[in-house]
């Protein structure tokens, strides 16, 4: 199984808001992806509000989560944004590879 990655940008130009909807998986090899995205939305004015939802992702792994929060809290610190809100589901879903593995295992 492929771990392919889909950013959705919405933006409320009237609201000054903008919500980066992040579907598909998560890992440490494409969340460089998503902070590049990210990067770029930091560029636009005026912006008052960025929201990152990651609850439609099909798997997310903790250290890719870890690397996206380190890259946004250093751009807070840096005054180039407001505080971001995220929206994570409330357990990471796990890689359905590795569910399918484990079920293949056991049979």
């Amino acid at each position: 199984m492929t771990h392919d990655l889909s950013i959705a940008v919405h933006a409320d130009v009237e609201q000054h808001e903008l919500r980066l909807s992040v579907a598909g998986c998560l890992t440490t090899d494409s969340h460089s992806s998503l902070i590049a995205v990210f990067r770029r939305a930091c560029a636009l004015e005026p912006l008052t509000s960025i929201t990152i939802d990651l609850t439609e992702a099909r798997h997310i792994e903790p250290a890719a989560l870890v690397f996206l929060r380190t890259a946004v809290d250093q751009a807070e610190r840096d005054g180039i944004i407001e505080p971001v809100v995220f929206r994570v589901p409330d357990q990471l879903p796990p890689c359905p590879t590795g569910i399918e593995s484990a079920m293949s295992s056991e049979g």
